[in-house]
Formats: C-alpha cells, structure tokens, sequence
C-alpha cells in the first residue's frame, strides 16, 4: 500500500491491524479503538512499545508467527475478547493528547519568556 492520509478511515474500517510496534502505528490503532496484534519488534524502541500495549491490554504480543498468530487473531475476532483490548485501549490512550502537548509546550515557552525577563 502506498502513502496515504486516510490512515484512520483504514484503521477504523479494520476488524484487527497485525502490524510491527512501531509508535505511530501502534497508537493509530488504539485512538481507532482497532483491536492490534504485535509482531517482529526491531530490538529497543518497538519491543518496549509491544511490551507497554501488551502489558496493558491493548494489544497482543506475538513473538512466533508459526505458533501464535492464529490463534491469536481467532482469539481477537472474538467479540468478548475485542471489546476488553479495546476497553484498554480507551482507557490508556488519551484522545486529546496532542491538544494536552501543545498546552504544555505553551506553558513552558511562557514560563522561559517569564524568566528571561526577569
């Protein structure tokens, strides 16, 4: 698939998203309340992010595509088991955490300002 602005229209539109741990991607998902199976983290960065989705419920971990990527995804089209990842997924992922970073980047530019012209 190609570039494309329309992420969350793909997303939404989702019955569940296998993708790699990447923040972005990872993130997307759960503001898109789209249940998410990690895989194959490149070491560091995406296997701390597929460590802190997984341990709050709002992804699954798989780390042997062989063994535990179906029975992962039949475990995710489960309906039970979709609404508790995305119940997590609300409740760990702040919806208004762009306006909250702009706030706060606007607090600490005028508390510098502040005290500069002291």
């Amino acid at each position: 698939m190609q570039h494309t602005s329309q992420m969350a229209d793909y997303m939404k539109a989702c019955e569940l998203l296998i993708s790699k741990p990447g923040g972005l991607s990872s993130t997307e998902a759960a503001v898109s309340c789209t249940p998410l199976i990690h895989i194959n983290p490149i070491p560091g960065c995406e296997s701390k992010n597929m460590e802190y989705f997984s341990s709050r419920g709002m992804s699954l971990a798989v780390h042997s595509l062989q063994k535990e990527l179906l029975p992962a995804v039949e475990q995710l089209l489960q309906p039970s088991s979709a609404r508790q990842m995305l119940a997590c997924q609300q409740q760990n992922i702040s919806h208004h955490a762009a306006e909250r970073i702009c706030d706060l980047a606007q607090q600490l530019v005028d508390s510098s300002i502040s005290a500069v012209s002291k």
